[in-house]
């Protein structure tokens, strides 16, 4: 029998996007209905863990993006972001 974990990881939304709009969903709920203190729990349960799947999937893509703009040595292929720049 699989764990409550895994079945929670397993239905979570795949993308950064759909974690968002579940977030805003469980919020717009929370904040427009009366609904009973257990409820109100689930949704903050829910909210805690989309936010830490959200947090994880951005961990991810910024670790992506750290491999593609490493040189074979690993040392950083593009040097800091010039504010002056565009000046």
């Amino acid at each position: 029998m699989p764990s409550r974990k895994k079945a929670d990881a397993d239905a979570s939304p795949a993308t950064l996007e759909a974690t968002i709009a579940e977030i805003e969903t469980i919020l717009a709920r929370m904040e427009g209905e009366e609904q009973p203190l257990e409820q109100s729990l689930k949704d903050f349960e829910a909210g805690i863990t989309l936010t830490r799947r959200a947090q994880a999937l951005l961990r991810e893509a910024e670790q992506q993006v750290q491999r593609l703009t490493e040189n074979a040595d690993g040392s950083p292929a593009a040097g800091p972001l010039d504010d002056d720049a565009d000046a």
